[in-house]
């Protein structure tokens, strides 16, 4: 609303100034405003213009078919200018939801190695940029990982209560008792070809508008620019402002919305530099963002391969892990103690 009220006030303004060369009787300004001057009408209603009649038709369709809605003007608008946010704002929740999935269904017992695909390496505070994964080729076109620094698995073994463990060649494992508990006994085998290999997280947009939307939204932009910019060499003039006010007459309604003009100018300035120069700074800001998000997903991909392709010695460490689930065992609730038995109960009633 704000970039059409602001249009609307400029180029009504515009039009005034325009017109008041055309006008030689001061009385005729001080006609109503909306009865004259060059059969120029405004109305609160011309505001609607952009009102699209098959709007809640379009919404109930996209319901129906689960069909993203598109945005009306004014939210390609905000969009346009502000973006749509994070498009990672629930992802902190996805991946520790990915992470406790791919822990249980590999028995409770898991190495680095198979966490680093959902765990940030390059944004760590200790990682300096760099990934902690040294991967290496090995023999037959396997990958041979080796990690430099584990720190980056003490989040996860705080959030989901685990403990490291070191076997007699130094190699470390991170078991998780907790999440070795099922109801149903038995580990998560199929589940765990259901989770993603690997955490990604999405881009920033510029804009989730579509292109028609952000044409018509720079293009007004650039009307509402360049009329600002016309209005302000007439407002700078002192001689023509005098002329102005002659013409129309100082208390008239022509020369009350000039002067609104003049005195909203800093602000409309303001407003029009600032709806180029907001997107395009905020532009600048999504590339140095993606170009950080493209590194960590990078990483992440590359770990999850290396798991899938590993060498003879990651092989072992990750063969070691699966048997040292194995011989904890899943602690397995029994039936009787998830689901209530009439009948045990009715026998121990029985009995007393």
């Amino acid at each position: 609303t704000a970039l059409l009220a602001s249009i609307a006030l400029v180029y009504t303004a515009l039009y005034l100034v325009m017109n008041s060369s055309n006008r030689e009787e001061r009385s005729s300004s001080r006609s109503s405003f909306g009865g004259g001057y060059g059969g120029f009408y405004m109305y609160p209603t011309d505001f609607l213009w952009y009102w699209d009649p098959y709007h809640y038709e379009r919404r109930r369709m996209a319901q129906l078919y689960g069909e993203p809605e598109p945005m009306n003007f004014f939210e390609a608008v905000f969009s346009f200018v502000f973006g749509d946010g994070d498009p990672n704002q629930f992802s902190e929740q996805s991946r520790w939801e990915l992470v406790g999935r791919m822990i249980r269904a590999r028995g409770g017992v898991v190495t680095a190695e198979q966490l680093a695909p959902y765990l940030n390496l390059i944004g760590d505070a200790r990682s300096s940029g760099r990934s902690p994964l040294v991967l290496e080729p090995a023999s037959g076109g396997t990958v041979e990982t080796t990690v430099m620094d584990e720190g980056f698995v003490l989040e996860v073994l705080q959030r989901f209560d685990g403990t490291p463990e070191v076997d007699d060649d130094g190699n470390i494992f991170y078991s998780f008792p907790a999440l070795r508990t099922t109801a149903g006994g038995g580990a998560f085998s199929s589940d765990l070809q259901n989770t993603p290999r690997a955490f990604v997280m999405r881009n920033w947009k510029f804009s989730e508008a579509q292109p028609g939307q952000l044409m018509m939204a720079g293009l007004l932009g650039a009307a509402n620019l360049v009329g600002v910019v016309l209005l302000g060499g007439v407002l700078s003039n002192p001689t023509t402002m005098a002329k102005i006010m002659y013409a129309y007459g100082k208390n008239s309604g022509p020369a009350t919305i000039i002067s609104t003009a003049a005195f909203l100018y800093p602000a409309l300035i303001a407003y029009a530099v600032a709806f180029f120069a907001v997107p395009f700074l905020r532009m600048m800001w999504n590339a140095r963002r993606n170009a950080q998000l493209d590194a960590e997903n990078e990483a992440r991909l590359e770990a999850a391969a290396a798991i899938a392709n590993a060498g003879p010695a990651t092989s072992s460490k990750l063969q070691r892990a699966e048997q040292r689930s194995r011989s904890a065992g899943m602690d397995v609730l029994s039936r009787d103690r998830v689901i209530f038995s009439s009948e045990q109960s009715s026998s121990k009633w029985s009995n007393n």
